[in-house]
């Protein structure tokens, strides 16, 4: 079972970067696991000098079931965290 919020840092031998993403191009099932493609924009210049914008792949994640309920409960509430209350008025 995976703990939320476990203050140890898991090792990083690999030296991930982190990679903010803005594109989930893919979500779908392969075999039992849910597959997730999550991509970012990038910014360039055509070879006529127009600015243009592309995605690029920032992670490829599979997860079975459990993770995939873990995952969504996190996200959960942690987007609740950063939305603010309603304003109930006076």
């Amino acid at each position: 079972m995976v703990e939320i919020g476990n203050p140890k840092r898991p090792d990083d031998p690999d030296n991930i970067p982190v990679r903010v993403i803005n594109w989930l191009p893919q979500i779908g099932i392969v075999g039992n696991s849910i597959a997730l493609t999550l991509t970012t924009d990038r910014g360039g210049f055509t070879s006529e000098g127009k600015h243009q914008v592309y995605m690029v792949v920032a992670a490829r994640l599979r997860m079975d079931r459990e993770m995939a309920r873990i995952l969504r409960d996190a996200l959960t509430t942690h987007i609740d965290l950063l939305t603010p209350p309603p304003n109930k008025g006076n």
